[in-house]
């Protein structure tokens, strides 16, 4: 079953083949960049196997810190489309 999650990037500066890296490694599951270093996922398996799966990324690993919740409801400000992104979920 896919659900929402968001991931979090502290800690370290990405450069633009780090961030490259990271979609990469989203690719095959449906995301939204919601910030310079935060996705918005829609995809099935744990939060476990998720940050498993992340820490492999080159550019997460070493001084890279990332913080990885499950989303269950949500309330903010996004542009538009990031809702329309999320309302298909």
């Amino acid at each position: 079953m896919n659900r929402l999650f968001h991931v979090g990037i502290g800690g370290a500066t990405l450069t633009p083949e780090g961030i490259a890296q990271i979609e990469r490694a989203l690719g095959t599951v449906d995301w939204y960049r919601n910030g310079a270093y935060s996705w918005i996922i829609y995809g099935a398996g744990s939060l476990d196997e998720w940050r498993d799966y992340l820490r492999e990324v080159p550019s997460l690993q070493g001084s890279a810190s990332f913080f990885l919740c499950e989303i269950s409801s949500y309330s903010g400000y996004l542009n538009q489309g990031g809702w329309d992104w999320l309302k298909g979920k």
